[in-house]
Order: structure tokens, then sequence, then C-alpha cells
């Protein structure tokens, strides 16, 4: 599904004078208002970035959120366990932390 902000729509009738009559502009403005509107947000997109990596406690590493700066440490390379495997598959840091506390949703490269 996707949203229109109707104010641009205006604005774009409005570059039909001179093809359109004014009354039929206006009718089809009118028709936009009408439209029954959906309370949406916008949506905040980040990445974790790798920023530090500390081999010397295991393979762990600081992901920072590339919008507020937020850090969070995860393994280096992490793993979830699937049900019913007996062996745990790789997954992105996004994967396990799909938003950050700022909002921003994470992208996956």
């Amino acid at each position: 599904m996707s949203y229109v902000d109707t104010e641009q729509v205006s604005k774009w009738l409005d570059r039909w004078k001179g093809y359109l009559d004014e009354d039929s502009i206006m009718r089809m403005k009118y028709r936009i208002i009408d439209i029954p509107t959906a309370d949406v947000t916008e949506v905040k997109h980040g990445k974790w970035v790798m920023v530090e990596t500390e081999y010397d406690i295991g393979n762990s590493a600081i992901y920072e959120c590339s919008l507020c700066g937020r850090k969070i440490g995860c393994d280096r390379y992490p793993t979830k366990r699937v049900p019913g495997s007996d062996y745990p598959i790789a997954v992105s840091v996004e994967e396990l932390f799909p938003y950050c506390h700022c909002g921003a949703k994470m992208e996956v490269e």
C-alpha cells in the first residue's frame, strides 16, 4: 500500500490549468480531500556500523547506529538457533536488532 501527499497532488493538478477547465480541476481536488486518510509516520532508516572489535574477549564487536550513535555489543559473526536443527545459522546484526532505540529501522546490506 502506498500513501500520497494530497498537497503535492493538488500542486500537480494546478499544472493542468490551461489544459483542463478550472471546474474539473476543482472537482478533482475536492475528491482528493474526501479520501480517508491513514495515520502514518515516516520511517527512519539506518544501519549498524561496526566501530570496534575485541578479539581478546572472543569474536565480539561494537556496532553503532548510523543515525543516533547508540552502541550495542554483539558477536562479530552472530548466529541464532532454528527449531528442529542442531546447528545455529548465521544471521546479520540487523536481523538480531532490527530497530534502534531512536526508532530507526535497520537495513540489511
